[in-house]
């Protein structure tokens, strides 16, 4: 009788402890993203003409696309990114209503005209690549590139000075530098062309109380990722190269719902 009735005790505490457990408040669910995560960022946008920095609405982006698109687009959507269609220049702004209420979307665009500043600070339009994610109708990863000649923009464009002095913001880290020379043959003409790249990369984490920065295995709140290489001729002396500039935030899917 007495170990029936010591069975019977630990039994109670056992559902009373499963009791306490499951009655206690259950934290609330994460937004699309993490408000603290999207302010890090700063609601900065890489392109001033172009309405897109981390948080934005995917509809300002999409509102440019109407006016600046030279070639198609590529899109994926769904429920797990499955469904592949395209953004039409003869018909963008048919296209772009069937995609902007979509609640996943990436989207790669080829070929979007973009007005730098010149080496003299003069609008200048050129192209650039851009890709972008978006769920719920915010901007939670994008992708900027461009070839900038530089003798019409120089050896380090406006525009990536402007990058660079936002980097700064969050890392004093130099650059990374990497040199050396390719061959390339075009129409069986061989030629040796000199490749310098410089990139700068920052991952994006909270603070503790002691203002340490919590780290992990994978960014809490996301990455900045800048990059810059100029490839000229070996033997021209006077050719001073074009120059491919990247830009990327990324905002970390630990910051993001399970579904976006």
């Amino acid at each position: 009788m007495k170990k029936i009735f010591v069975f019977s005790i630990l039994g109670v505490l056992i559902l009373f402890s499963l009791f306490i457990i499951f009655t206690q408040e259950k934290p609330k669910a994460k937004k699309a993203a993490d408000d603290e995560a999207i302010a890090i960022f700063a609601g900065y946008k890489p392109l001033s003409n172009l309405n897109m920095y981390i948080g934005s609405k995917v509809t300002d982006t999409f509102e440019y696309l109407l006016t600046n698109l030279k070639n198609e687009c590529s899109v994926l959507y769904g429920e797990k990114m499955e469904i592949k269609g395209k953004i039409k220049v003869d018909t963008v702004s048919d296209d772009i209503s069937r995609y902007k209420n979509e609640k996943n979307i990436q989207v790669l665009c080829k070929g979007v005209k973009y007005e730098f500043l010149d080496i003299n600070g003069d609008p200048l339009t050129d192209e650039i690549e851009l890709m972008f994610n978006s769920c719920n109708n915010s901007v939670l990863d994008y992708y900027i590139s461009s070839d900038l000649k530089a003798n019409l923009f120089g050896k380090n464009p406006k525009i990536f000075d402007e990058w660079v002095s936002y980097f700064k913001n969050y890392s004093s880290k130099n650059s990374v530098i990497e040199r050396k020379i390719i061959e390339d043959e075009f129409l069986g003409i061989k030629t040796l062309y000199n490749v310098n790249r410089k990139y700068w990369y920052h991952e994006l984490n909270p603070l503790d109380k002691n203002g340490k920065e919590i780290k992990k295995s994978w960014p809490l709140y996301g990455t900045i990722f800048l990059e810059i290489i100029n490839k000229k001729k070996s033997e021209n002396t006077n050719d001073l190269g074009t120059n491919n500039i990247k830009f990327r935030s990324y905002l970390s899917h630990i910051a993001r719902v399970k579904n976006c």
